[in-house]
């Protein structure tokens, strides 16, 4: 599944929801529209990242605000369901350059 299919779910997802659990959001993109089932050696799956990636960006947006981040999972709470974006981000490097990331997303 291509970056802006997940945004779109992801999306809707945050649409429906007040707190939005990466981990969470995984297994729903994955049991309910069909995103990549492969995991890491530690059983997280590999979408993780990209998902938290997507997240950070809404953040930085102000559509969400941090409520926990650790190695087991990162939480957000929906500040706003107006997403809007000047344009759409294709891939993670794209989102990492808007967000100015590290993928300290484990520490």
């Amino acid at each position: 599944m291509e970056n802006k299919n997940l945004q779109v779910y992801i999306d809707q997802y945050i649409e429906a929801h007040k707190d939005v659990s990466a981990m969470e959001l995984c297994t729903y993109l994955i049991e309910q529209n069909g995103a990549s089932t492969k995991q890491y050696s530690t059983g997280r799956p590999k979408i993780y990242i990209d998902v938290v990636a997507y997240l950070e960006l809404l953040l930085k947006r102000g559509n969400l605000s941090e409520v926990k981040r650790d190695r087991e999972d990162c939480i957000y709470q929906v500040e706003s369901v107006q997403i809007a974006s000047s344009k759409p981000v294709d891939t993670i490097e794209e989102v990492e350059q808007e967000v100015d990331l590290q993928l300290s997303f484990f520490s």
